[in-house]
């Protein structure tokens, strides 16, 4: 059954003891914070909405960016847009639980410093290690060209496997490289234009962009991607 704001001042007047309703400042203004107010205590059904993640869905990244007017933490579902099947069944637990176990659909929402993220691990989706980067001889050898040196192996700062590749720049210009031409090689024909390549990288000091090179050889058949 529908109700107006007619019909709201009706019952309201019956309340008020014989005081005018139009005497009252700002009333409608009155209204709108009494909606907010019933909307926010039952959240009511028919102002569910659906949002699309902005960014794909990988295995092993987990945090996400999330709909910038997500009320609190009630997300109802996630789900695949095509072929959703039995085990895509995600359930919400607790920031802490997430972040030990990190078990398979299973979601969370992160607050920062005012900035919202969904970390969800969905354990979907085909992946293909293409280095480990955690030795500098084991499957091929990593080096530094152009005005990298000092190339070594960091056990303390590193994200996945044992070890990260740190290297220092000399000074002499503003480009530094770190290349492996040698390692076993990998096959991505199944993910060529649908895939996509996580590198780690982290710089304490400020850069401009960072480029990614990877392929058969660098004379004509490799593919290339900057971020800034």
């Amino acid at each position: 059954m529908s109700r107006t704001i007619a019909n709201l001042e009706t019952d309201l007047s019956r309340k008020l003891h014989g005081t005018n309703i139009n005497f009252v400042e700002d009333k409608f203004g009155l209204y709108d914070e009494a909606a907010r107010a019933v909307s926010e205590d039952i959240d009511f059904y028919e102002t569910k909405r659906f949002a699309q993640i902005d960014n794909a869905i990988y295995t092993d990244v987990t945090d996400y960016s999330l709909p910038t007017d997500l009320k609190g933490n009630k997300i109802i579902d996630l789900r695949p847009q095509v072929n959703r099947n039995l085990a895509d069944f995600p359930q919400q637990t607790y920031s802490a639980e997430f972040d030990r176990r990190k078990e398979f659909q299973r979601f969370t929402i992160k607050d920062n410093s005012g900035v919202r993220t969904l970390r969800y691990n969905s354990g979907v989706g085909n992946q293909n290690l293409i280095h480990n980067a955690d030795s500098l001889t084991e499957n091929g050898t990593w080096t530094t060209g152009d005005d990298g040196t000092n190339l070594t192996l960091d056990t303390l700062n590193y994200v996945a496997g044992n070890a990260s590749l740190n290297f220092d720049t000399d000074g002499s210009g503003t480009t530094v490289s770190v290349q492996n031409t040698d390692m076993n090689s990998v096959d991505l024909g199944d993910l060529e234009n649908i895939g996509s390549i996580f590198v780690w990288v982290y710089t304490p000091v400020a850069i401009t962009s960072t480029t990614l090179t990877w392929g058969i050889d660098l004379t004509g058949n490799y593919w290339t991607d900057t971020i800034t």
